[in-house]
């Protein structure tokens, strides 16, 4: 699997985003095999979301798609920003990413505030 962000630089570089959330509690495919999401679903005994990774990875049209950039920076094909936010009980764990066109997306910031959330 490459490494789509390095820990010891600012730079960082995604390939691909693959959203493989689970859709309702009631995924017909999901009670079948007997897993908590669609995603972990066995074909051929390996979960279906390892498959796509898969694909991806041996994809050399993705390799093409990559064009690195400091965290901070914004393109000028961003269309706009969109900030989201985890909160938990000792802190707010945030990502700003820009978007532009086709849903291709920069990512802007991201870390983590310390404090109580429970005031």
């Amino acid at each position: 699997m490459r490494n789509l962000s390095d820990a010891n630089t600012k730079t960082s570089c995604f390939t691909a985003v693959v959203l493989a959330a689970s859709r309702s509690p009631d995924d017909h495919v999901a009670k079948a095999t007997g897993v908590c999401c669609k995603a972990f679903t066995l074909v051929n005994g390996r979960p279906m979301v390892l498959r796509v990774l898969d694909a991806l990875n041996a994809a050399k049209e993705i390799d093409a798609c990559i064009r690195p950039y400091e965290i901070g920076e914004l393109s000028t094909d961003a269309l706009c920003l969109i900030c989201g936010v985890d909160v938990q009980k000792r802190g707010l764990y945030f990502v700003v990413r820009g978007f532009g066109y086709m849903l291709e997306s920069w990512l802007v910031d991201r870390g983590f505030i310390q404090g109580d959330t429970d005031q």
